[in-house]
């Protein structure tokens, strides 16, 4: 049922905001496990998460690390950050731009990402500088 709703979720948000809702649907579950594949298993991972959504790929990486990851969400849209927070308690969920990420990590204390994830189909940016190491 949850599939459902998010889709319905996902349908409102692209109508109410196009520009910063990159998908009228949620990642499936197989694409969320193929995406999450190479986050490394053991240790205590840093894994960056852009535009989470409603949190297909969030499940797939807690799921995949054992919950053992140093989760950091970035998501622009209030209430999906919201819904995520609610979610995954577990995952450190910050409503903010992932261009902001390198001043995400460092106010965490994070050097650097093991592993940066997104499952936005595209990303339509305004001009402008981004993110260390991320190109929109």
């Amino acid at each position: 049922m949850t599939a459902w709703v998010d889709t319905g979720r996902f349908v409102r948000e692209f109508v109410r905001d196009p520009l910063h809702t990159a998908s009228v649907t949620p990642s499936s579950r197989a694409l969320a496990a193929a995406m999450v594949r190479a986050i490394p298993t053991t240790g205590s991972p840093v894994v960056v998460e852009l535009g989470p959504g409603t949190g297909a790929f969030t499940r797939a990486i807690q799921e995949h690390t054992g919950g053992r990851a140093r989760h950091l969400a970035v998501e622009l849209n209030p209430r999906w950050a919201q819904l995520l927070t609610e979610r995954h308690p577990e995952v450190d969920v910050v409503q903010a731009d992932a261009r902001d990420l390198a001043r995400l990590l460092a106010d965490r204390g994070l050097p650097a990402a093991d592993a940066v994830v997104s499952g936005s189909r595209g990303w339509r940016t305004p001009p402008g500088p981004t993110a260390a190491g991320c190109t929109p």
